[in-house]
């Protein structure tokens, strides 16, 4: 078929898991080799990650191999997940020396012995032939795809940015299953290493799987330095080594290792914190998403360690009403004012049953105050949140108030369903999020964790205090008397430099807007400023009710709220 090798010999299993960056429409073809830009963390957390990234979940599958000679059982796990055989299994082995070989399927009789039905072989030989419209259709009905090693610098060459790959990522989002061994493994994220030994060069890979660096033959050809050297460069990243006859097997539900070594998760060392390396043994299952709030949090938090950098919340559009255990009643009808009144589509988020009291005052609030479309979802109850109609009121939600009790069990909701992604909607259309408690700390890009010394460089401990980032350079603590003060400031000074800390009492609450905070109700909050920058600055203070306190400016300002509005 012209230059396309298109062999049929039985039906595809296609590639399919964890594809979080998907892919555009394409007009055309773009050019190749654009290598990721190598930018700061502060650059990389203004572009990336103002909202803490988490590995997105689909239907489909990756089954991710280190190289070497794989034993079966690799082979027949990414075939039960294409569908067995009754899939449709499509081969790429363009990264390969022999991949315009005429007889290529005989080369590969581990295909054959498996997959004894049709298997359709795609290989471009040229760029431009990716392009052409008869190249992809393999891929419209592929259950699995199975990318062979060699060069992975070939793939990238041959199909990013072609409609190759929106089609690869179409395949996961149906179920799919997508793997790779070797350079096969490369590819899969989005930041590629192309080459190097301790000195990773760096290029663009297909991002099937998101927040992440790829490695492989890993223990074997001891690539830990090229891997941190890499993470380096990406801090934001997670590094997933893979050792030879091994392979990482990507389910929506989590990660398993199977094969005959190990897998190595690496978070790259900052300015601030140490790198951390941790070993998952074959058989044994894993979840990256503490991973990826731990590697967003350290990246962001080792920027704001530069001296002179001094981040502070920047809201573009909409408000963030925050409060302590028992938020007064104005900051309820800020919140509703801010949504846009009465009629505003609201959710309320109650994590747990412990919140119980915090929900039912905050139901008689909004009745009181005539809110006409109030949707209270219960995030302990699967049913709810996973119900066609939840997610259609989260679509059009013009305000979602979260209560919480823990911070652990908050923020997992919220990155592991889709209200991560709803936070960021709701104030891009100029709305309102507001949290109380536990609600309120998670949306500062830290938490205050009073945990001991000797787990401060482990993966939960820096998962655990990142938050998601939407109030940026602030780290948000609930109050304890005679504790707060020394607290907050230990937590400043050797994890969050440069920020602001800010010190909620239970019935405190602030109004941010722009880059001012209002304080409403009848108490104060706290401010506690560590700025190494050498200015002279109050190190605690205390904002009365009524007064407006300016990030920039680090001080409050005779302004009015209602100026920002």
């Amino acid at each position: 078929m012209g230059n396309s090798t298109l062999l049929p010999i039985a039906t595809l299993l296609i590639a399919a898991g964890l594809a979080g960056w998907l892919a555009r429409p394409f007009a055309d073809c773009r050019a190749f080799g654009e290598e990721p830009a190598v930018v700061s963390a502060v650059a990389i957390d203004q572009q990336h990650v103002q909202l803490t990234p988490v590995v997105t979940q689909n239907r489909g599958s990756l089954v991710i191999a280190g190289g070497g000679a794989l034993p079966k059982v690799i082979y027949e796990k990414f075939l039960e997940l294409g569908g067995g055989l009754e899939g449709n299994l499509v081969i790429v082995p363009t990264a390969s020396m022999i991949a315009d070989a005429p007889d290529i399927l005989s080369r590969l009789p581990i295909w054959r012995e498996l997959h004894p039905g049709q298997i359709t072989v795609l290989h471009a030989e040229t760029r431009e032939q990716s392009c052409e419209e008869a190249f992809c259709r393999p891929l419209e009905t592929a259950t699995a795809v199975w990318f062979i090693g060699g060069d992975q610098n070939l793939i990238a060459e041959r199909y990013l940015g072609t409609p190759v790959e929106p089609a690869l990522h179409r395949v996961l989002e149906r179920g799919g299953v997508i793997g790779g061994t070797s350079a096969g493994a490369a590819i899969m994220s989005r930041v590629m290493i192309a080459g190097g030994r301790t000195t990773p060069l760096l290029a663009t890979g297909l991002g099937f799987l998101p927040e992440t660096i790829v490695d492989q033959h890993f223990i074997k050809r001891n690539r830990k330095d090229r891997l941190h050297a890499a993470l380096k460069l990406h801090p934001h990243l997670v590094g997933v080594g893979i050792d030879e006859d091994t392979a990482v097997v990507c389910h929506p539900d989590g990660l398993e290792v199977i094969g005959n070594s190990s897998v190595l998760l690496c978070l790259g060392a900052t300015s601030n914190r140490a790198e951390i390396t941790e070993t998952i043994a074959t058989g044994q299952k894993f979840d990256l998403r503490p991973w990826a709030i731990a590697a967003s949090g350290r990246a962001r938090h080792g920027a704001y360690s530069i001296a002179g950098t001094r981040p502070v919340p920047n809201l573009l559009k909409g408000a963030v009403v925050i409060a302590g255990p028992r938020p007064p009643k104005e900051a309820v009808q800020e919140f509703l004012t801010a949504a846009g009144g009465k009629d505003a589509n609201l959710v309320l988020v109650s994590e747990t049953k412990e919140t119980a009291e915090s929900e039912n005052r905050l139901r008689e609030y909004f009745a009181e105050m005539g809110a006409e479309n109030l949707m209270v979802c219960s995030a302990t109850d699967s049913d709810t949140m996973s119900d066609p109609k939840t997610a259609e009121t989260f679509a059009r939600a013009q305000g979602v108030w979260f209560v919480g009790a823990e911070e652990e069990r908050l923020l997992d909701l919220v990155v592991r369903s889709s209200l991560r992604k709803v936070v960021g909607e709701v104030l891009a259309r100029g709305g309102a999020i507001g949290g109380s408690s536990a609600g309120a700390t998670i949306h500062g890009d830290g938490m205050v964790r009073r945990k001991s010394a000797a787990s401060a460089n482990t993966v939960p401990a820096n998962s655990h205090e990142s938050g998601l980032g939407l109030l940026t350079g602030l780290v948000i603590d609930q109050c304890v008397e005679d504790e707060a003060t020394d607290t907050m400031a230990t937590a400043l000074r050797d994890r969050f430099p440069n920020c602001i800390g800010l010190g909620l009492k239970e019935s405190a609450a602030v109004v941010v807007r722009g880059h001012t905070m209002h304080v409403v109700g009848s108490e104060p909050v706290s401010v506690y400023n560590n700025a190494r920058s050498g200015e002279v600055e109050q190190a605690d203070q205390k904002i009365p009710a009524g007064q407006t306190y300016d990030f920039v400016a680090r001080r409050v300002v005779t302004a009015a709220i209602e100026s920002t509005r």
